[in-house]
């Protein structure tokens, strides 16, 4: 039974502290406009702020009233809410975007869902027949269930993990058969609460059980047509625009299992992996395809959680994990752009696991963070910098990071390390940690990678050189032992251009357009469907044209001279950026971001 509505009186007392926090407040979480609500005649992005209690979706995103996050952190707000939006007669992919944080706990399913916050949605059947409701392509553990009528109709299907959604099982589904013109309920419920957390980011997708071909659904992860081929693996979908591939790009940066690229106009993307923020969408969702950023950049450098860019201006931005204090003081994560507090102008930036290094334009290196190796480069070890120290090196013209070391190349072509170097990732022929720049022993360099445990670099000549932890090959020697001096690794007598170092395997772009990677492939982030690890490089079949590349833990990408991205290897939090959660070892193009 439907609890009344708070009294008028009591209403009429929020409403000034409605308006207050709703002038003062920012939208950052609320869901794209998707359409307008059936009681207001205004455009969609005409109105900017929500009355919380005029029954009017006023910034036509969807939500109503108390189920609009402007509206959410009213105590007011804490009462019984359903519908929470209408979704009209809508029928697609991805049709609804959004999150049930800060919604209410009103509703439950036979299934699941009493433990979790959801939103509630009325939907009418456009035609009769059967559809899938369903929320392909989550993070968060949603329960779908819908119910006929309304919020207190019969309920028709309740779902908690659909078995043949891909990845992991947190996404459901179920399957009605409307009529035209009826009305349903729609509910995205939280499974249950999971470490304080019960609400989360959620894609909707409502599409007919079966099409006689994909056109029109090539993005719900499905194959609708039943012929083997989903989404834009599918002929159908040659021109649909849901199948656009990303393009225009210049730079690209893989983190642990997400990829930042940066595009023309100072645009920046980023796909995969969003648990920590570190999409810098200011969501905490996996994206099956590229996100838009809201920062003008012109470099990025991303982690294996987090990701940081320089802005236009020469400012230094990070997003992401907030552990040990490198992008937020108390460790919490952040889901935007959050200035750093670097002095002078910055040209690149890299994140590791616990500490940032900033390279200015003055040649000065900047770090902060963890400084329990002498990461910093400071001088000092242990503890850490929540401001930023500057490393005993100038004249920098390019620095990376890994787990507790870093690196910098100098203008003489001069490579130094500094801070961890128990598997010799210091490339000096010892295994003594050191807390100022080492040189690594090595001839003059134009390019250097690291991650993890391991670092390379790319030679004036065109040779390339390896050093470091070495337990599945990343390396690339032939060898599966740690190396202190740094070893020449054979790229089929190609010159390198560009190296990028990931978890446990390394991949290179040559000068004729080639890529090759090594190491650990048992996700197929080598580009071979019969690798385990290979020891040596081996050249990736399906890239041509290669300029750049990347390596995250288990996946590996290429940017190619036409400005498209290629990716391969896991794809377990959507990070090869196609719009499905399924790994391939073979290199498949990146898509767009969504046009809505």
């Amino acid at each position: 039974m439907r609890r009344p509505d708070l009294l008028v009186a009591s209403r009429t007392a929020f409403a000034f502290a409605a308006l207050a926090l709703v002038a003062c407040g920012t939208d950052s979480g609320s869901a794209p406009d998707a359409g307008v609500d059936a009681t207001t005649d205004t455009a969609p992005d005409a109105r900017t702020f929500e009355n919380c209690f005029n029954d009017i979706d006023d910034n036509g995103d969807l939500l109503v009233d108390c189920a609009d996050p402007q509206c959410r952190v009213l105590q007011s707000c804490r009462t019984y809410q359903c519908p929470d939006g209408d979704l009209g007669g809508r029928v697609g992919s991805a049709i609804f975007d959004g999150s049930t944080r800060d919604t209410n706990n009103d509703l439950a399913g036979t299934c699941g869902g009493a433990g979790g916050v959801e939103l509630a949605f009325t939907w009418t059947a456009p035609e009769t027949r059967d559809y899938l409701v369903d929320t392909r392509g989550d993070s968060y553990d949603t329960v779908v269930y819908v119910r006929e009528g309304g919020c207190d109709g019969p309920e028709l299907a309740c779902n908690d993990d659909a078995t043949e959604a891909p990845g992991p099982a947190l996404q459901s589904e179920v399957r009605i058969e409307a009529t035209a013109g009826a009305t349903y309920l729609i509910v995205i419920d939280g499974y249950d609460v999971v470490l304080g957390d019960d609400g989360g980011d959620f894609v909707l997708n409502i599409t007919p059980a079966q099409t006689e071909d994909e056109t029109g659904f090539c993005g719900d992860g499905r194959d609708n047509d039943a012929d083997g081929a989903v989404d834009c693996q599918d002929a159908d979908c040659g021109d649909d625009p849901a199948c656009a591939p990303l393009d225009g790009v210049l730079a690209i940066s893989s983190g642990g299992a997400h990829t930042c690229a940066l595009r023309a106009a100072s645009e920046l993307v980023c796909w995969g992996s969003g648990s920590r923020g570190q999409l810098g969408d200011g969501q905490s969702a996996n994206r099956a395809r590229p996100v838009s950023v809201d920062i003008a950049a012109v470099a990025v450098g991303a982690g294996p959680s987090a990701t940081c860019a320089v802005s236009d201006d020469g400012g230094v931005w990070c997003w992401g994990a907030g552990d040990y204090s490198v992008i937020s003081q108390d460790w919490t994560d952040v889901r935007e752009p959050l200035a750093m507090d670097v002095e002078g102008t910055a040209a690149k930036v890299a994140i590791g696991y616990s500490h940032a290094c900033a390279l200015r334009d003055d040649g000065r290196v900047e770090c902060w963070g963890q400084s329990d190796s002498g990461q910093l480069g400071d001088g000092v070890s242990g503890g850490g910098r929540r401001g930023p120290v500057f490393a005993a090196l100038d004249g920098a013209t390019d620095v990376c990071v890994a787990a507790s070391f870093s690196c910098a190349l100098d203008d003489e072509g001069a490579v130094f390390c500094w801070g961890y170097n128990g598997a010799g990732q210091l490339g000096n022929s010892s295994f003594d940690n050191a807390t100022t720049p080492r040189r690594v022993e090595i001839d003059p360099a134009v390019r250097i990678a690291c991650a993890q445990g391991n670092a390379c670099a790319i030679l004036e000549s065109g040779a390339l050189m390896c050093w470091g932890q070495n337990w599945s090959g990343q390396v690339g020697d032939g060898g599966s032992s740690s190396r202190a001096l740094p070893t020449q690794v054979s790229l089929g007598g190609s010159k390198a251009v560009d190296v990028a170092v990931g978890a446990n395997h390394a991949c290179a772009a040559t000068q004729g357009g080639e890529v090759w990677c090594w190491g650990g492939g048992w996700s197929g982030q080598l580009g071979r469907p019969d690798a385990g690890s290979n020891l040596r490089p081996a050249r990736v079949d399906g890239v041509d044209g290669a300029v750049a590349v990347s390596a995250g833990s288990e996946h590996s990408c290429a940017v190619t001279s036409a400005g498209e991205v290629l990716c391969w290897g896991s794809n377990s939090t959507a990070q090869l950026g196609d719009q499905t959660r399924v790994g391939r070892a073979t290199p498949g193009r990146v898509l767009a971001p969504r046009q809505d």
